[in-house]
């Protein structure tokens, strides 16, 4: 009864995909998408969501620039953190990982 079958080679092998995309991920957002650079900081913000627009113009037009701070730190870390992901996928997918 305490059979762990996630342990087997199938589930093991996607344990280990997903540990390099995680590694990877970690690494591309050391160097390629980090989120301080001013570069990625700007283009993200500037290619921002329509909702995030809105948000922000809230935020701006109400004086909340903690919550402004915030928001703006998110829009640009979670791209980053996509476009480092989705790099990632097809390094893995390329072989580049193994």
């Amino acid at each position: 009864m305490n059979y762990d079958s996630w342990l087997e080679q199938p589930y093991q092998d996607q344990y280990d995909e997903d540990e390099k995309i995680d590694c990877r991920v970690e690494e591309l957002m050391k160097e390629d998408y980090k989120p301080t650079d001013f570069n990625n900081f700007a283009e993200s913000i500037s290619e921002a969501s329509k909702e995030d627009v809105e948000t922000v113009e809230d935020y701006l037009e109400k004086g909340e620039f903690e919550k402004l701070g915030r928001k703006l730190w998110s829009i640009c870390y979670e791209r980053m953190e996509r476009q480092a992901t989705n790099h990632a996928v097809e390094n893995l997918n390329s072989g580049y990982l193994n």
